[in-house]
């Protein structure tokens, strides 16, 4: 049977104790280091983020203005076919027997593409 004194199971529970303080302080550091580490990271991301909801605004507009102006050429071709078909006089019946088709009116024509 060992006997230790009260002296130096003191000291040894001190340096127990010092060993674990020493190791909880650098895991603590660790901690904020990994912390600070992953708050960084989180800020670049954030203004990574906002740099593309900027250039998808953009792109959004961009797409807006062709889609605009697509809508307007269309609708303007569309006039443009409706004033050519209605001033067209239409062919005459010997044409169309010649092609051995009904002859279509343009009322035909516009319900058809409806």
């Amino acid at each position: 049977m060992c006997f230790v004194s009260d002296k130096n199971l003191l000291c040894l529970v001190s340096q127990e104790l010092a060993i674990r303080a020493k190791e909880n302080s650098d895991a603590i550091s660790d901690l904020e280091r990994e912390a600070s580490d992953g708050t960084e990271r989180v800020k670049q991301l954030e203004t990574a983020l906002a740099v593309c909801q900027e250039e998808l605004k953009v792109i959004m507009n961009q797409m807006e203005e062709v889609r605009t102006r697509n809508d307007k050429e269309i609708q303007s071709k569309m006039d443009k076919v409706r004033s050519v078909t209605s001033t067209c006089k239409p062919p005459s019946t010997r044409f169309y027997n010649s092609l051995k088709i009904e002859p279509v009116t343009v009322g035909q024509v516009n319900d058809a593409a409806v």
